[in-house]
């Protein structure tokens, strides 16, 4: 996407936007996080800058009641995590947090808790990672 500057007032702000579509039907039984395939964003450095992290995946799971998690890895260490247990055979499942601008990579991470689940990024089923970037 694209960046724009704003300088009134004695200082500038730069804004910009990442955004990456991981890769459709890829599988995982992890039961600890791994990484989900294509998605991964470098933030740029920017003194004082933050970067609003969203990551939305479009998942199906076999079995029956299963707890699926996403979240995000960054600074070395998995970072924030969310998930759901259910019964239903697909389920949309999102996440957000703030990390600063430092030249990080922000990596989306899955993981399951039985059976098999898979990511889906296609019509009606949509998956990314987006990054939001103000300083």
């Amino acid at each position: 996407m694209g960046a724009f500057s704003s300088g009134g007032g004695g200082g500038s702000v730069t804004v910009s936007v990442q955004d990456i579509a991981p890769t459709n039907n890829q599988t995982t039984t992890s039961t600890t996080p791994v990484d989900i395939e294509n998605c991964v964003l470098s933030t740029p450095e920017r003194e004082n800058g933050f970067a609003q992290l969203s990551l939305w995946c479009s998942l199906q799971h076999t079995g029956g009641n299963n707890a699926l998690s996403i979240g995000f890895e960054y600074d070395g260490a998995d970072q924030e995590e969310g998930g759901l247990t259910t019964q239903n055979a697909s389920d949309t499942l999102t996440i957000t947090a703030t990390a600063e601008l430092d030249g990080t990579d922000i990596q989306g991470r899955w993981y399951t808790n039985a059976d098999t689940a898979k990511l889906k990024n296609e019509a009606g089923a949509d998956s990314r990672m987006i990054l939001f970037e103000v300083g």
